[in-house]
């Protein structure tokens, strides 16, 4: 009985050390932050531009209220969603 359970709190530990790593706002959306810019001609690395949009709640999934964008071997498409920004003071 001791040996499962120690098995058992080995694998908990590993899935808590997972979720810790991932950080505490991980999944969510950066709804109070101030709308990111990017103008034509902007250089930006695609990694990063991916990690902004995964940051900001953007997936792959075109159902996504929030936005969706399309990777290809030469392009990041963006389509943003039906969710309203709001800008103050624009």
């Amino acid at each position: 009985m001791s040996l499962l359970g120690l098995l058992l709190y080995v694998r908990l530990a590993w899935i808590i050390d997972q979720r810790l790593a991932e950080g505490p706002f991980s999944a969510s959306a950066d709804i109070l932050a101030a709308p990111g810019m990017l103008a034509v001609g902007e250089t930006i690395a695609p990694t990063d531009l991916l990690q902004s949009l995964r940051r900001s709640g953007y997936t792959t999934s075109q159902v996504n209220p929030a936005g969706w964008f399309e990777e290809s071997p030469r392009a990041i498409e963006i389509f943003p969603g039906a969710i309203p920004l709001e800008t103050s003071g624009r």
